[in-house]
Order: C-alpha cells, then structure tokens, then sequence
C-alpha cells in the first residue's frame, strides 16, 4: 500500500492508501467518483525520523458512475477539469 495524499481540484484533500503508485493521466476510483490523476509528487522523509513518506497526487474533476458513459463517448475523450 502507498501511503497518499489526494488533492482535489477544488483544494480539498484527504489521506488515502493507494495499491500502488498511479500514472500520470491513470483513472483513480474513490467515493464512487472517477479522477484523473494530473501530476503527482514525492514528499521524502529522513530515515531516522520514524515518519512515512507520501505521495501527492492531484486530482482532475471527478464524474460518478452514472456519467462515466458521456466521458467515453466523448470526442474529446476524459473530462479533466
């Protein structure tokens, strides 16, 4: 698990345990909404701190499961805010 930190478009954040480290432009699923991730960065710690390091990763505007159907149609393809 990678511990995270989600960052939202909007400026809200939350703490969030990933599987594995996402890609730029990757599908993220939480809270039943659909993010793309837009960048991500690394925030190390000392070894002998005892802290994690985190991961940020900020998000694009999310679309719920009953919209995902217009992103895929769409020309343009995903809707990233």
């Amino acid at each position: 698990m990678v511990q995270s930190v989600l960052v939202f478009e909007d400026g809200n954040f939350t703490r969030a345990r990933l599987p594995t480290r996402p890609m730029q432009g990757e599908i993220i699923h939480f809270n039943g909404q659909r993010y793309m991730v837009k960048s991500i960065s690394h925030h190390a710690t000392e070894a002998d701190s005892g802290k994690t390091p985190v991961l940020k990763v900020h998000l694009g505007v999310g679309r719920g499961k009953d919209d995902s159907h217009l992103m895929e149609k769409s020309s343009r393809g995903f809707f990233t805010g």
